[in-house]
């Protein structure tokens, strides 16, 4: 049975996207390329693509069925996407720091978004939901008084 807002308590504010890989692909399409109204108020990317075209030693196809570069979205961050909290191992080679990350932090910073960062060794591509980037991150929502 459908319900509305009034009878669901939530604070509209409060609603952010997390992702990792692929699904990190699809926060920050939502972050940065849905109509601004129907963006997110925050994003968490842990291990996520921005650059569809990386891993250079095996980049998406669009051929197979993935996005073109089209859907990068490093390039697409702009002044009303929403602040990012952002995590990578130095060991992961599927969405490294240095072909998807980065690029996008660097665009926050460009645009003047909010972003924070975990760089840290975790294992590789895939790695578990480790305390040295959920500590922080749980810090960082408290910070933005997000889920209280």
């Amino acid at each position: 049975e459908a319900r509305s807002d009034k009878e669901i308590s939530f604070d509209a504010g409060s609603v952010g996207v997390i992702g990792f890989s692929a699904g990190g692909h699809l926060a920050s399409v939502a972050a940065t390329m849905f109509e601004v109204p129907e963006r997110p108020n925050f994003q968490i990317l842990i291990y996520a693509t921005t650059n569809v075209e990386t891993p250079t030693w095996d980049p998406w196809k669009a051929k197979a069925g993935y996005p073109g570069p089209e859907m990068n979205t490093f390039d697409k961050v702009d002044g009303h996407t929403p602040p990012l909290f952002a995590a990578v191992s130095t060991e992961d080679d599927v969405t490294s720091y240095e072909e998807n990350t980065r690029p996008y932090i660097e665009a926050c910073k460009r645009e003047g978004v909010p972003a924070e960062l975990v760089l840290a060794n975790m294992g590789p591509h895939g790695h578990p939901m480790l305390d040295v980037w959920t500590k922080p991150c749980e810090r960082w929502l408290k910070n933005r008084e997000i889920g209280r």
